[in-house]
């Protein structure tokens, strides 16, 4: 696979991972995790919530859907797959998203007269991450 087809398959509205009726139990399989090298292993357990206080570190061998984690990494695996359906996962829609945050920012600013607003932090790829999984991608193409 390309990274363009790769790229495609990951923000697309069309992907094929929009028809799937349940990734979290496709992704659930063994092979889903047994087949990633350790290190994109321990990079996917570094974005998931930390063990709890007394809990042991996670184990990069033992599949997270094998955990107490199975319900937050299905809920948020939904809302992905939701996300890429409705087409929020390509550039052009975070990009508007962006400047109709700094829109309101500003709106609220002329509201108030001026000084900060309580909330305002709209932040863009040159000063901070907007994209919410944090998988570095950005969308286009489609």
């Amino acid at each position: 696979m390309t990274a363009a087809s790769e790229k495609r398959l990951l923000v697309a509205p069309t992907s094929k991972l929009t028809n799937i009726n349940s990734l979290p139990t496709m992704l659930s399989q063994p092979a889903a995790w047994s087949t990633l090298p350790l290190s994109t292993r321990q990079h996917l357990y570094s974005l998931l919530p930390s063990p709890e206080a007394g809990e042991a570190p996670w184990d990069p061998d033992m599949h997270p859907m094998d955990t107490r984690l199975r319900s937050h990494i299905s809920a948020e695996l939904n809302a992905w797959q939701g996300d890429l359906r409705d087409g929020r996962e390509v550039k052009k829609w975070r990009d508007e998203a962006v400047g109709a945050g700094r829109k309101r920012v500003e709106e609220r600013r002329e509201m108030k007269g001026s000084g900060k607003v309580d909330g305002e932090g709209v932040r863009d790829g040159a000063n901070g991450v907007v994209a919410k999984h944090g998988d570095g991608m950005e969308g286009g193409g489609s």
